[in-house]
Formats: C-alpha cells, structure tokens, sequence
C-alpha cells in the first residue's frame, strides 16, 4: 500500500493551506509569528522526510541491482510491491538468501560465490553509509521536535 500523497507532499500541503486561509485572517500578533514559526519548522520537516525517502529508495534500487546481477531468480519470487518499506524488507531476506548461498560457495572454493559474497560486501557498506546519513537525518528531526 502506498501512501498518497507522500508525508513530505502532504505536509507542504498543509503548511500551503494554512497559509492561504489561516493567517490572512488573523491580525498581526504574537500567534502569526508562531504560526509562522510552526510552518516554517513543518516545512524543514518535510524536506527531511523527502530526502529520507531518497535514501530508502536508492537503497531498494541498489539491492536490486545486486540481487538481479548474481541471483536474478531471487527477483522473480513473490514480491510484495507496496511501500518502499516493504520492498526493503522483502529484498533483505532475498539477500540473505544469497549471502547464505554465496558463502558457502566460498567456503567451497568457487571463485563466481568469492565474487558475488565481495559484491555483497560492498552493498552492505553502502547500505550502512545510508544508514548513517539517515540517522543524521533522524537526529536533525528530533532536534526540531524538541523545539516545537
């Protein structure tokens, strides 16, 4: 299932509507200015949200690339679709799989899993890089949180 609009669309939205029809008819005051803060804070908000999904949605477009080059069959099993969120977890246990599999093959001295288990390697510093880019994200979140 996917949300529509997305959370930082539908933020900027709300912050648009209020805009248009709350503050003009307020007088100037103490309140408009915090308004004018609030919407200021939600907007910085949603611009965090969009680029925390820019990082799910290039992580899911990496394992794919990964899993279609060495196992493209894994691609082929049942695949939930929906929200980006269940495509990350759906193709995490893909690449289990193919760790699992690439792994033993190593082991066994077959240099195509040797190759494959490197390329999995470097996804998963990758996908730990984003990691730690999106707990920045997180942190900065949590930050304006506090200050509303």
């Amino acid at each position: 299932m996917m949300i529509q609009p997305q959370p930082d669309r539908l933020i900027e939205r709300i912050c648009q509507s209020i805009e248009k029809t709350v503050l003009p008819a307020m007088k100037p005051s103490n309140e408009q200015r915090s308004l004018k803060g609030a919407l200021w804070a939600l907007r910085d908000l949603a611009s965090r949200l969009g680029a925390r999904q820019e990082l799910l949605a290039a992580e899911v477009a990496d394992m794919r690339q990964v899993l279609a080059a060495h196992a493209p069959e894994l691609l082929g099993t049942t695949n939930p679709g929906g929200s980006l969120e269940d495509q990350h977890l759906w193709l995490q246990s893909q690449l289990q799989a193919l760790d699992t599999s690439a792994q033993a093959g190593a082991v066994s001295g077959d240099a195509r899993a040797r190759h494959t288990a490197r390329e999995l390697r470097s996804l998963y510093k990758r996908m730990l890089d984003r990691e730690l880019e999106g707990a920045t994200l997180m942190k900065a979140l949590a930050s304006i949180n506090a200050s509303l």
